[in-house]
């Protein structure tokens, strides 16, 4: 299949239950997406399934994936990571809302990507080993410039698109890696490190316009505020501080287009202090200062942070 229009119309040929999706764009090897969580309802959903691999990006909010006997937190500092045909649950304990953006790709190109780390076997079909990883900002950065792209109608080379989306594969398959890398543990352990991490991550999500303080984030997450920075980090690694940053930051992305110049007020909306902290936050994040975003004039793929 030669690659569409960057403005695909035409409806899947399955959809899938709970969720709006646009095809922005298709070739043969890979597909990209932006999606809208339909649900309205916090409560866990009845059973879905995705056809296809997915690594999907949230632009906004945070719901739970439940899948193979497992649940874990994703938001804006996540990829979650979907395999064809495996049943899935979600809910939203910190609100409904959740929207993003979707890298559809073909098998073959999957276990070519996971064969660095682990293969399949003869005749079995890959599969994504986790749930989720988190997103680093040159990830993210490059996802959301390119949907961007495509969202406006912009004229962009299908093979760059391909190869951008192919090496944002590669990026979010190694973030995955070093989690499933990591020494064996309890699974008591490992389970109750992360449910608390993922209680104080859906406060933050919940929060991250308002002034956040540490014993606010170990409260939600259930322990003590040494043993809420140790986990977290363990668990995400970055610190609770940075975590919020990105938040805001990620935010940042979507709304700086629509202020109409008035960047200090989004930055106070955004909680930061002054237009000076927030540009320097950004500026450090993206590689760029915000006024260019909202311009209209991104550096192309920039220098994000890691």
């Amino acid at each position: 299949m030669e690659a569409t229009s960057p403005a695909v119309s035409t409806a899947p040929a399955r959809d899938v239950t709970g969720i709006a999706i646009s095809w922005l764009f298709e070739s043969a090897t890979v597909r990209l997406t932006r999606w809208s969580c339909l649900e309205r309802d916090r409560a866990v959903t009845a059973e879905r399934q995705q056809f296809w691999h997915v690594i999907g990006f949230p632009h906004a909010g945070s719901y739970m994936l439940h899948a193979e006997g497992e649940s874990a937190l994703i938001d804006v500092n996540s990829i979650a990571f979907f395999n064809p045909l495996g049943v899935y649950r979600t809910s939203h304990p910190h609100g409904c809302g959740d929207h993003g953006a979707g890298i559809v790709v073909r098998p073959d190109v999957i276990a070519d990507a996971l064969s660095e780390w682990d293969s399949p076997g003869e005749g079995a079909e890959p599969r994504f080993p986790v749930l989720q990883a988190p997103s680093s900002p040159r990830a993210y950065w490059i996802q959301h410039l390119v949907l961007s792209r495509l969202a406006a109608g912009q004229p962009i080379d299908p093979l760059e698109i391909e190869e951008t989306a192919l090496a944002l594969v590669a990026e979010s398959l190694s973030a995955a890696a070093r989690s499933w890398a990591r020494a064996p543990e309890r699974p008591g352990t490992s389970r109750r490190r992360r449910e608390s991490v993922d209680a104080a991550r859906g406060y933050l999500a919940a929060r991250f316009r308002a002034p956040v303080r540490l014993g606010d984030v170990a409260a939600a997450a259930g322990v003590s505020p040494f043993h809420a920075c140790r986990m977290f980090k363990k668990e995400t690694g970055i610190s609770v501080n940075r975590f919020l940053h990105r938040l805001r930051l990620r935010a940042a992305l979507a709304e700086l287009p629509g202020c109409r110049g008035d960047i200090t007020a989004l930055a106070l909306d955004l909680g930061y202090s002054s237009h000076s902290h927030f540009t320097y936050a950004f500026r450090r994040e993206f590689g760029m200062p915000p006024s260019a975003w909202a311009a209209g004039r991104p550096a192309a793929l920039a220098n994000p942070g890691n």
